[in-house]
């Protein structure tokens, strides 16, 4: 059974072992190896560590039997649950019931893939009830299971939120990510029930199993505990009972009538005859008196070991008892004794014929005045320690009291006493006799100005003050009086030591020590000064790196030595490193003045966490115009980016790179950093946060302090509700990083807070009431609006989407008036208003005659145009002529302000009017006007009395030949013209006029600036300019071959050159050669072959283009047999005497494309029929079948109708004929490289031939 069979032992050797007699129940060792074993009515299956699928022959129905082999099951699986029916998920989290279980087939025909994804599922062996939890530890039961439809039809979510849950005659019982447990009300005796709500149950387990009358479980440290006292007056039992052994995961059977387990070796363990009176009888290793007993060893002794065949464990127990310092021992193979001074936190259970005992210490701890106790020692002192048989607790206590460093002692074997000066964070476990007493210490004395932290922190860079006079007070007004002073730590009363930088961690080990942190004051300051850098060579020795750090501004290279000069080379670079992350605004570049300061042009910075500076983000853009002589170039970024390093390099050109001074200015100090972009961001998508779940850049994962969820709970969640923000061991990031939040009752009076019609708690719904509501509703305006059917407030599709769901949002109004995809009029109708509107304070207020939102002339001034700010109803008295209205604000303006109390909007307005590059501005609280520049993508809508004002842009010129978009890109590289008298005509006949011309941006009616490579996305900051793509016909199509636009430089297979290279000649030169797998035809009149493809081509120039030649393989996830291979699927294939006329085996096929690609149909056939074949005529061909697609495998998406629904499509009736789907009939075409089809019925056997058609245009 693959690597099931490694391990065989002899029941007789662990009967012997456990003192025990065969008719005495026991835990018997099984052959083989498993990671995960279930046992139910349909008998015992297990998976290994390969994911290998296993049944134990012999135990169907049979409630004791041990089986008598491992039969292997086609497929994989990470998780299997044999109970009414066997289910299982696999390593992609797909679900899977086995078909065809009878008396006389136990291992059943195949697998069924259903609907949905779960990391864990269990059945019951009674009820034929499934229960399972997703990724995101939610809560589901499969419903509709009945004889005739054992899969069931739907998963139903249950509230809650648990990592593994188990159904059984106990009824529904779970664990959830922190381990603890719970028990599901109203499902004892009635597994079908879904429950009431979930009990919280004392204690902690990983893992656990429901059976009849008794619960299984196992602890994080493989500890096994059975729940005591279940009965139907106490469904969820009485308490916990501790079972000797180790396992790391247990099941309980039929009836409860046996139970089996795997340990942390993977080996398998049965327990049989289970019975009410008897439970838990299991590992009843041999006890002795004042010991404890475990399951394994631990290497090792250091008191004399005893060894003979006629040793016994009382004599080993007694050598233990009669050594003082002995704690415990292990008896090895009924012949061996090793006791020893220090027991073993862990023992190994790789041989479980070995027992380790642990002498039990009675000893409570003694408490002492003006302590708290701990078990365990820490090694060390550095106080003088005290020795000697009548040294009492006492004592060694009064020996810290009297003296002032002493913190903590350590009480040691009754007889010795160790004083420190400094505590210990864990103290060793290992022997149980030994007491560490910590000195309570009083409250953090506090001080106005600064916030206090316990420990200290080494070393000080402002003159200290000693003395027994010193005060706290002293020391505070020592750092305040000092500017660079942020920081000060009050040592033992008498010492003050302040600091320019403050420390991230203090060190906890005495806790006496105070240290106060300054308030932190954002100061703008070059950051890079004196630190490290580098360049990517020298010139010469005089201009090294440094010199662009070194403080000096001059700008002469020659003979001051005040630049920096690397040698000559393409896209040369300088970049230096901070020493630590800091939030950069911008870079100042001193550019050099004696000479050639023209070398600087096209240079870009960059910012970020990495070394590489190629995988930091750019800082601005490319700085593409020409540098004067010593000019300093400001480079802003468009947002603050969090960085360590920051560079400067040349961006397509080769020259000298010469850097006279970069100075990198940041607001931040390092300790208040927030990191917010991809590369560097210390949250989770899945919003687990805590020591338990590191973050890209966080060993302890954060939560993002911008986000609905800054606070990490306990349990190690993102939320915000006081269980997560509020308790004791809760982390709020957006105090920490001084993020603002608007609380649920911003912006209301005390008479508001009245009739709010949401609570605090976030409950909603039927059973609980708000102030102002009977039953509660959602705050709309907050980051939770939606009540899910379970009563809580969110914003989760389980909380708006669902059917029982309420969005607040558009409560308590005929419905929302707009559509989300922004078209509007008859044809389109949103869910209050047909026909469907526009947002009349949205960016596109108006409705097109082609219906489409938008807020140009040709949306809202056309004839059949509908302009909704002027409908009946619509708030017009903040609505300007010329310009768009949106409410919010956004920070900033660049033109001069109007502040006071007189300032009115029509006075803004002609602000912006009266000055030419003003695109937009924002009205503030009636008083105050900032015009603007660039407007703004995204509104800050927190105070919604501040507006915000978008001139209207006129409608785009079309010009023939070219297409048109808002928005400019910087940088030209043809000829550029000027002039107050240049038309858009003129400029696009100058880009017509250049072959290599493929775009040109009109800028301010007065610059034309074409280019011979196109801009992928356009700034839309400024709505005058506007940018223009010549239009490329579509590529001719190649048999054999996909086209992509764009070029990949290179060959490796000898290219062809001239004017009459034809596309046919090229495509020609590949197919010929045995290597080449695609090529680029470039200009007309290049061939380049290659032998390898490229990920990415280079869209820059469209003119260009590259083919791949189709390569499709198949694969399968299981075949019938060698002659049913997953490539004999192909259409048409032939049956011979050696290959079946199909694929043919379940529960899937699959097509790898190569590559990302467009599919647009799917043809199938059955399998074909040969009299050559060595058997029977046969008729097979799949009935109906799903599909799957995805980038990575085939399993991301499963492809669903306009309904949502997964669509089964219709197969064959035949062997040989063809049918066609084309998925315009249906949802639409998709793009993948991986394709799955899911047979779901079939004739005779699971056997296809079939192809998939793709457009050969793959980026088009």
């Amino acid at each position: 059974m693959g690597n099931v069979g490694h391990a065989i032992f002899l029941t007789v050797i662990i009967l012997a072992l456990l003192g025990r007699t065969t008719a005495d129940p026991t835990w018997k060792l099984i052959d083989g190896l498993l990671k995960f074993v279930s046992v139910g009515s349909k008998g015992v299956w297990g998976v290994n560590r390969n994911d290998d699928i296993f049944y134990r022959s012999g135990t169907l129905e049979d409630g004791e039997a041990s089986g008598s082999g491992w039969v292997n099951i086609a497929g994989k699986l990470k998780q299997i649950s044999s109970g009414h029916s066997v289910w299982g998920v696999n390593a992609n989290d797909d679900i899977f019931i086995r078909q065809g279980l009878t008396a006389s087939n136990p291992t059943g025909t195949s697998w069924l893939n259903v609907a949905g994804q779960l990391k864990q599922l269990d059945v019951s062996s009674t009820a034929n009830q499934v229960w399972g939890v997703n990724t995101n530890d939610n809560i589901y039961r499969r419903t509709g299971i009945t004889t005739d439809l054992p899969a069931g039809t739907n998963w139903e979510q249950v509230d809650g939120l648990l990592k593994f849950v188990s159904v059984g005659p106990a009824g529904v019982w779970g664990v959830n990510a922190n381990d603890d447990i719970f028990y599901r009300t109203g499902t004892f005796g009635n597994e079908a029930s879904a429950g009431s709500g979930w009990e919280h149950i004392e204690g902690k387990l990983k893992q656990i199993s429901s059976g009849d009358n008794i619960v299984w479980g196992v602890n994080v440290n493989d500890d096994i505990f059975i729940r005591e006292g279940i009965s139907l007056r106490t469904p969820a039992g009485t308490g916990w009972k501790q079972i000797p052994g180790k396992l790391k995961q247990v099941e309980t059977g039929l009836s409860g009538q046996q139970a089996w387990g795997v340990n942390s070796g993977d080996y398998i363990f049965q327990r049989t005859r289970l019975t009410a009176t008897r439970p838990s009888d299991i590992f009843q290793l041999p006890t002795i008196d004042g010991y404890s007993v475990r399951v394994g060893d631990c290497p090792g002794n250091d008191i004399w070991v005893i060894y003979g065949d006629g040793i016994t464990l009382q004599d080993c127990a007694e050598r233990c008892t009669s050594h003082p310092d002995c704690v415990s021992f292990m008896f090895f193979d009924n012949k061996r004794c090793f006791p020893k001074s220090r027991t073993c936190e862990e023992t190994s259970q790789d041989n479980p014929k070995n027992v380790f005992y642990d002498k039990i210490i009675e000893d409570v701890l003694s408490a002492v005045d003006g302590y708290t106790p701990r078990t365990g020692d820490c090694p060390g002192n550095d106080i003088w320690s005290i020795y000697g048989d009548g040294i009492t607790l006492s004592d060694c206590a009064e020996r810290c009291t009297s003296h002032a460093d002493c913190v903590a002692f350590m009480f040691f074997d009754k007889k010795r006493c160790f004083p420190k000066t400094k505590t210990c964070d864990d103290t060793r476990k290992e022997n149980p006799k030994n007491v560490f007493y910590d000195k309570n210490v009083d409250p953090l004395p506090s001080i106005d100005g600064f916030s206090a932290r316990r420990g200290d922190c080494p070393g000080n860079d402002i003159w200290s003050i000693y003395g027994d006079g010193i005060t706290l007070s002293d020391c505070a007004e020592r750092c305040t009086s000092h500017a660079d002073c942020v920081a000060f730590m009050f040592f033992d009363s008498k010492r003050c030591f302040p600091k320019t930088k403050t420390c991230k961690d203090t060190n906890k080990d005495n806790p006496k020590n105070v240290f106060y942190d300054k308030p932190f004051v954002v100061t703008e300051r070059n950051v890079a000064l004196n630190k490290m850098a580098s360049q990517s060579s020298l010139f010469r020795s005089e201009y090294p790196a440094e010199r662009a750090v070194d403080g000096n501004t001059g700008t002469v290279l020659y003979p001051r030595q005040e630049c920096t000069h690397t040698g000559l080379e393409y896209e040369p670079w300088w970049k230096v490193d901070l020493g630590d992350t800091y939030v950069i605004s911008h870079v100042t570049v001193i550019n050099r003045g004696d000479c050639c300061g023209e070398r600087l042009q096209n240079f870009m910075v960059r910012v970020g966490p990495f070394e590489d500076l190629r995988e930091n983000t750019p800082c601005g853009d490319i700085y593409s115009e020409t540098p004067s002589d010593g000019e300093t170039i400001d480079v802003r970024c468009a947002e603050p980016i969090s960085g360590r390093w920051v560079s400067v390099q040349l961006i397509g050109r080769e020259d000298y790179l010469s850097l006279c001074e970069v100075q990198v200015f940041s607001g931040s100090d390092p300790k208040s950093v927030r990191l917010t972009d991809e590369t560097s961001k210390r949250w989770r998508d899945d919003l687990r946060c805590g020591s338990e779940f590191p973050a890209p850049n966080a060993t302890r994962g954060e939560c993002d302090p911008d986000s609905c969820f800054p606070c990490c709970s306990q349990s190690g969640y993102c939320g915000n509700t006081p269980e997560h923000c509020d308790c004791a061991d809760c982390v709020n990031y957006g105090t920490i990083y001084g993020v603002e939040k608007s609380p649920v009752w911003s912006g209301l009076s005390e008479e508001a807070l009245l009739s709010v019609s949401w609570r605090e708690d976030f409950r909603c719904g039927p059973g609980f009431s708000a102030p102002g509501a009977e039953v509660a509703e959602c705050n709309p305006h907050s980051c939770n609006p939606c009540c899910s059917g379970s009563g809580w407030c969110g914003n989760t599709e389980d909380h708006c989407g669902c059917p029982d769901c309420v969005d607040y949002r558009s409560h308590g109004v005929p419905g929302i008036k707009w559509r989300e995809d922004g078209r509007c009029g008859p044809e389109f109708p949103a869910p209050g208003a047909d026909p469907g509107e526009c947002d009349p304070i949205s960016l596109f207020p108006c409705c097109s005659a082609a219906g489409e939102c938008g807020g140009t002339a040709a949306h809202c001034k056309c004839e059949g145009c509908i302009d909704f700010r002027k409908s009946p109803g619509t708030d017009l008295s903040r609505e300007v002529p010329g310009f768009l209205l949106r409410v919010g604000d956004c920070p900033g303006n660049d033109i001069w302000s109007l502040y006071g109390d007189d300032i009115t909007l029509d006075a803004c307005a002609e602000r912006c009017n009266s000055h030419a590059d003003c695109v937009a501005f924002m009205f503030f609280d009636n008083r105050r006007c900032f015009p603007k520049t660039k407007t703004c993508k995204k509104m800050n809508k927190d105070n919604r009395k501040n507006v915000f004002y978008d001139k209207e842009s006129a409608t785009l010129l079309s010009v023939e030949g070219y297409t048109v978009r808002t928005g400019d890109c910087p940088g030209n590289d043809i000829w550029s013209i000027y002039g107050d008298e240049i038309t858009l005509q003129d400029c696009a006949e100058r880009c017509t006029s250049h072959a290599d011309c493929v775009a040109f941006m009109f800028f301010d009616n007065r610059r034309c600036f074409p280019k011979t490579k196109t801009c992928e996305d356009t700034s839309k900051e400024n709505p005058k300019n506007v940018f223009y793509d010549k239009k490329i016909e579509l590529p001719p199509f190649v048999d054999g071959f996909s086209v992509r636009r764009g070029d990949c430089p290179g060959n490796d297979i000898w290219s062809i050159y001239g004017d009459g290279i034809t596309l046919s000649d090229c495509a020609e030169r590949c197919t010929s050669h045995a290597d080449c797998v695609a090529f680029m035809f470039f200009d007309n009149k290049r061939c380049f072959p290659k032998t390898k493809t490229c990920k990415d081509t280079n869209k820059d120039n469209p003119k260009n283009v590259f083919y791949d030649k189709d390569i499709v393989s198949m694969t399968a996830s299981s075949e019938r047999g060698p002659e049913f291979t997953a490539q004999n699927s192909k259409l048409d294939w032939q049956e011979t005497a050696t290959a079946a006329g199909a694929w043919s085996a379940q529960p899937w096929l699959m097509f790898d494309l190569g590559r990302s690609k467009r599919v647009t149909s799917v043809v199938t056939q059955g399998r074909n029929y040969s009299p050559d074949w060595p058997g029977e005529s046969h008729e097979e061909w799949v009935m109906s079948y799903s599909i799957s697609y995805g980038d990575e495998n085939g399993d991301k998406v499963w492809y669903a109708g306009d309904d949502g629904e997964t669509v089964v499509f219709e197969g064959n009736t035949d062997r040989d004929s063809k049918v066609r789907h084309d998925f315009s009939d249906f949802s639409g075409p998709f793009t993948a490289r991986f394709v799955k089809i899911h047979p779901r019925t079939w004739h005779g056997w699971v056997s296809m031939r079939a192809e998939l058609d793709t457009d050969p245009y793959l980026d088009f």
